[in-house]
């Protein structure tokens, strides 16, 4: 069976998290593939419980999955995300990202997107995955950042189109 990502598509405007989004619908039966997306995140989060800066202009999507696979396989849908990531931001930019281990894309140094998959596990099976990712598109980086993270219309030096990312 194929999924169809994006087939149904959540959109806000402000949300608190995409990813506690994703994961409560995924918990209320949401199909495969259905992608929740925010204009800006009031609490995004990353690996280990760090927040996430998601002002406008910036990517912030969070995808339900419903893998057939055993949770200890589950990290490797983060790199799968990290290629996929990769290889857009390369087609829509011709910049050459890199992946940092074990869930960022960096751009000249600087992280430019952050991945975080969460799993539920009921007994033994992976009930849903859901990847989470954060790409600083066309988006301002905070102040306290600026040292560590990197916009794409920063490095290209102008818009880049989301929809088209």
């Amino acid at each position: 069976m194929r999924c169809r990502f994006g087939q149904e598509v959540k959109a806000f405007a402000v949300i608190g998290s995409t990813q506690s989004e994703a994961k409560r619908l995924a918990d209320a039966g949401a199909s495969e593939g259905t992608l929740v997306i925010a204009e800006r995140q009031r609490k995004g989060r990353g690996r280990l419980g760090r927040s996430w800066a998601s002002p406008p202009g910036g990517l912030w999507c969070s995808l339900v999955l419903r893998p057939q696979i055993l949770p200890a396989a589950a990290p490797q849908l983060t790199l799968v995300a990290s290629l996929a990531v990769t290889d857009a931001i390369a087609k829509v930019t011709d910049l050459r990202p890199a992946i940092k281990w074990p869930n960022d894309v960096l751009v000249e140094g600087k992280k430019v997107c952050g991945i975080l998959t969460e799993i539920g596990i009921q007994g033994n099976c992976l009930q849903w995955a859901i990847v989470g990712i954060g790409i600083n598109v066309n988006n301002e980086i905070p102040p306290s950042l600026i040292h560590r993270a990197i916009s794409l219309q920063a490095v290209v030096g102008r818009p880049v189109d989301r929809k088209r990312l």
